[in-house]
């Protein structure tokens, strides 16, 4: 995605996106006008002036939320910023928002560009594998465990990996959470799916973590809302391991780390833990949990305890009984609830729709 905007307000208006994008590890490229660098003619407009240094513009407030950032104060410049633009872009690791500030001055300047800057290329997204030590130090850590689950993050999506995954959970008995970004891994009424986990999420997921003593994190950044501010896991002994293609997330909480793309990492994990399965227990507990948080989910259908007007929990319940498996819900709000769909509904050919159930957002 391209975003392209003025200086002044106009440039700040996209400083929210900025933050939004390099949160999330969304692509983006924004191109901001700036000041004249001839400063002959300042302040032009809605210019903002700096008392104290002349040489910062609105376009420095992008710095902290910005994967790339260059102002271009030579037209040839942009022979050699353009290609780093758009590696970061394409880079699964460092992937977010790269910014080019244009100063307004430069913008009406002619450069006689060389015609192979102009030549058309073929851009690919890498697939980077694990060091073998990362796969053998993990392949260590699960088969310890009586009591392993698995956070899918929105990294399997852009992996490609759901398919994975799933023979991955199905093949060692192991239950699986999803988080905002993950949903959609497992079709609801998959017997490996303990829920939607965290702030956000529901009993049944979140009973399971405070359990776990293995936590494999695949494709997370375990932000908050999925960690409960790392308050959800009470288990003492809970150890993760991380499979993540940024080195950032996939260290975090002291965790055993594997660096790589999540579909590559995860069938090297298979092939390393073969013929380890989970207690069967402990994926029926996970079923338990899940039952009984459906159980209190149906007290909402129930005439008896409607609201007048009905609550929206009432109003989602209602939506379940209605839809089919395969209908699309569209709807408007800023909130994980707009994110729902009944129970049972798309397979893994739609990785875009959310499949956690509606279930798992009807009390918020």
């Amino acid at each position: 995605m391209v975003a392209t905007s003025s200086i002044g307000p106009g440039s700040t208006n996209m400083v929210t996106a900025a933050g939004v994008a390099h949160a999330n590890r969304l692509p983006v490229l924004l191109i901001s006008g700036d000041t004249f660098q001839h400063r002959k003619v300042d302040p032009v407009l809605q210019q903002v002036e700096q008392f104290h240094n002349p040489t910062e513009t609105v376009c420095d407030t992008f710095k902290p939320v910005s994967r790339y950032w260059d102002r271009i104060t030579q037209p040839e410049q942009i022979i050699r910023s353009l290609p780093q633009t758009l590696a970061v872009l394409l880079d699964p690791s460092d992937c977010g928002p790269a910014f080019l500030a244009l100063p307004q001055d430069i913008q009406a300047e002619a450069y006689d560009f060389p015609a192979v800057f102009f030549e058309p290329r073929v851009h690919y997204i890498r697939r980077p594998a694990p060091d073998p030590r990362d796969i053998e130090a993990a392949a260590a850590v699960l088969p310890e465990a009586s009591k392993p689950m698995i956070i899918s993050g929105g990294g399997v999506h852009y992996s490609d990996a759901v398919e994975q995954l799933t023979a991955f959970a199905e093949g060692h008995g192991i239950p699986v959470v999803e988080t905002v970004a993950g949903k959609a891994t497992l079709v609801a009424d998959h017997p490996n799916l303990a829920g939607a986990i965290g702030v956000t999420g529901d009993s049944a997921a979140n009973a399971v973590a405070e359990e776990a003593d293995v936590v494999l994190a695949v494709g997370t950044r375990l932000q908050d809302f999925t960690t409960g501010s790392w308050a959800l896991f009470k288990n003492p002994d809970c150890r993760f391991v991380s499979i993540n293609v940024t080195r950032w997330d996939a260290v975090k909480q002291h965790g055993t780390s594997v660096i790589g793309d999540a579909l590559v990492c995860l069938g090297q994990l298979d092939d390393a833990i073969a013929g380890y399965t989970a207690p069967a227990d402990w994926l029926g507990f996970a079923q338990d949990r899940k039952a009984d948080w459906y159980d209190h989910l149906d007290t909402f259908k129930d005439p008896a305890n409607a609201g007048d007007p009905p609550a929206y929990s009432e109003v989602i319940q209602l939506i379940n009984e209605i839809c089919d498996p395969s209908d699309y819900q569209v709807s408007a709000a800023g909130a994980c609830p707009a994110n729902s769909r009944p129970v049972g509904g798309p397979s893994r050919s739609a990785p875009s729709t959310p499949s956690s159930a509606t279930r798992a957002w009807a009390t918020r």
